[in-house]
């Protein structure tokens, strides 16, 4: 019995100075001096050149081994790029060495990842730079023979706890497009857990997208596939603050936007919720999910007021999003629609359904941007569609029809009345005898600075990017302007028309001024052709000054021609001699 319990007191001093032992051996154990070896073994099977300037081998109690490397660096494939693919300013993970002793499993209960960069390239081919990571390098393939499978090394299972990654960056470059998309996701936070290579496992991340602060929250379930080295997400819901982004960020990154219309200030929140959504070398190749945004406001350059208390709701998958409703205020006024956006990521084609309703025109464009200052309240629906949203495409590409009722319209700023009448200088007196040839009940309306019109309803036309108003009547208290006319999206503004005086003004001015006697039409109104032309900084108005010299020119030699004959003839003779004689 004492020989017994010798024994067990002896195994328990041997266990405990084995045990003594191993923790003096990794408390003093550089694994610094086996780094040429680290280095060649893990370029080898990362096929990349990596390197790295400190590694670590840390024991405690409770926490078990733990590794870890300092400024890690992780070549690119030359075929890529030259600079690197990965680095990292920290990486630590825990590992269980007594469950792969006895369990020949490596299970790492946490990893660690600080100060990261991560670059994605994606070539015109589809190929990506990752795929080629552990891939053996060319020439190193082992030849076998036909139909004979080669054995792979028994792996121990490999099961990691979690994964996190604090102060990340991921450049993504996508040279499929022309110029290539450059997008940079910066500030990232992440965490996985429960990591499965062949289920799902729940993840979250923040992390800051064309912002200078963190602006997206996501979480929801990755899945990876080894075969096809393609990333599948579900259930993801994700949220961010649209006042976040910075907007002239968006032309940099997604180049395809550049000299689009793109609102100059926006925010609200915006939601986004996806079923399912996989990526990998051939690009985005399923995407079911739904987006929302709720009290937005979002104002473009072409508009005087932003448009407030958006509420949006659309379906996407990876060639098209559905807008199923939007809507939102515009001063007094509100706007709704709906319509469709087919591949969106290249073609941009898109149908879209509008209406407004009792949106002043002082809300809805800025002023500066149009020819002449308007006030006056708008309703009406518009169907438009086109592809892409450059100046250049929607000039080449947007169509579409409707109908715009404005009333309590005024010109601001301009007499018209004046402005014409002004233009008819070549009939003589004109500027002298004007006013005295107004009756009284006109008189006001042609002295005013502004110019009111009646109510009308406008059918409008848009054609290769041109805004075009065909036969429209423009009536005022003192004219009517019979008219078409075209806008186009840089501003610029065509109109030919004829302007109509009525009856009784007519009749007035004419006892005053005879030569307007020469511009009658058929109802016995003053009828004068314009042309009107310009852009946002002004436009010019004319008169055709040929019709009206023809016009003056005809009935003056008409006149003149009676009167030669008159002369010629001579005054009657009550008692006319006999033919023979005349």
């Amino acid at each position: 019995m004492k020989i017994l319990k010798i024994a067990v007191i002896s195994f328990l001093l041997l266990i405990f100075v084995l045990t003594a032992a191993f923790i003096i051996f990794l408390k003093t154990f550089d694994i610094n001096r086996f780094k040429p070896q680290i280095i060649s073994q893990a370029g080898s099977v990362l096929n990349r050149k990596v390197d790295f300037e400190k590694a670590r081998l840390v024991f405690s109690l409770r926490g078990g081994v733990s590794l870890g490397v300092s400024n890690l660096v992780i070549a690119e494939d030359p075929a890529f790029a030259k600079k690197a693919c990965l680095t990292a300013k920290d990486i630590s993970l825990s590992i269980d060495v007594l469950g792969y002793l006895f369990q020949r499993k490596v299970n790492i209960s946490g990893v660690l990842i600080e100060g990261f960069r991560v670059t994605i390239i994606r070539q015109k081919d589809g190929s990506l730079n990752v795929q080629s990571i552990a891939q053996p390098a060319e020439g190193k393939v082992q030849e076998q023979e036909p139909g004979k499978v080669s054995a792979l090394p028994a792996l121990p299972a490999i099961l990691i706890a979690s994964l996190k990654g604090s102060n990340g960056e991921v450049a993504y470059s996508d040279r499929t497009f022309e110029p290539p998309l450059e997008l940079v996701v910066s500030d990232l936070n992440f965490a996985l857990s429960k990591i499965s290579l062949t289920g799902r496992f729940p993840f979250t991340l923040e992390c800051s997208v064309l912002s200078a602060q963190r602006n997206i929250r996501a979480e929801g379930q990755a899945k990876f596939d080894l075969g096809t080295n393609e990333v599948t997400l579900s259930d993801v819901k994700g949220e961010t603050d649209l006042k976040e982004i910075l907007l002239e960020k968006i032309p940099v990154s997604f180049p395809m936007t550049k000299g689009a219309v793109l609102p100059a200030s926006l925010s609200g929140t915006a939601r986004l919720s996806v079923e399912k959504m996989t990526a990998g070398p051939k690009g985005l190749v399923a995407f079911a999910g739904e987006a929302w945004l709720e009290n937005g406001s979002l104002k473009f350059a072409q508009m005087a007021v932003p448009l407030k208390n958006a509420q949006l709701h659309a379906k996407i998958t990876q060639e098209k999003i559905l807008l199923n409703e939007f809507s939102a205020s515009l001063g007094e006024g509100a706007i709704k629609g709906q319509g469709s956006l087919d591949e969106y990521l290249t073609k941009q084609k898109f149908k879209m359904a509008a209406e407004i309703n009792n949106v002043q025109l002082e809300d809805l464009i800025a002023q500066d941007m149009l020819p002449v200052k308007a006030k006056g309240a708008a309703s009406g629906q518009m169907q438009l569609k086109g592809q892409g949203f450059t100046p250049a495409a929607l000039s080449s590409y947007l169509s579409g029809t409707g109908s715009i009722a404005l009333k309590k319209m005024v010109l601001k700023d301009i007499n018209v009345f004046q402005l014409v009448m002004a233009k008819l200088s070549m009939i003589p007196g004109l500027a002298e005898k004007f006013e005295a040839s107004v009756p009284e009940r006109y008189k006001k309306a042609l002295v005013e600075k502004d110019t009111a019109l009646s109510d009308i309803a406008l059918p409008v036309t848009i054609e290769n990017g041109r805004l075009i108003i065909k036969d429209t009547v423009l009536s005022a208290e003192a004219f009517s302007l019979k008219s078409s006319e075209e806008v186009g999206f840089d501003g610029s503004y065509a109109m030919e028309g004829t302007f109509l005086i009525p009856g009784e003004l007519s009749a007035g001015m004419i006892t005053k001024i005879p030569e307007l006697q020469y511009l009658l039409n058929e109802e016995e109104q003053i009828f004068v052709p314009l042309k009107v032309s310009g852009n946002a900084a002004g436009i010019k108005l004319n008169v055709d000054a040929g019709y009206i010299a023809q016009k003056l020119l005809v009935n003056q030699a008409k006149t003149q021609l009676l009167k030669m004959i008159d002369r010629a003839v001579g005054p009657k003779d009550p008692s006319p001699e006999p033919l023979t004689n005349q």
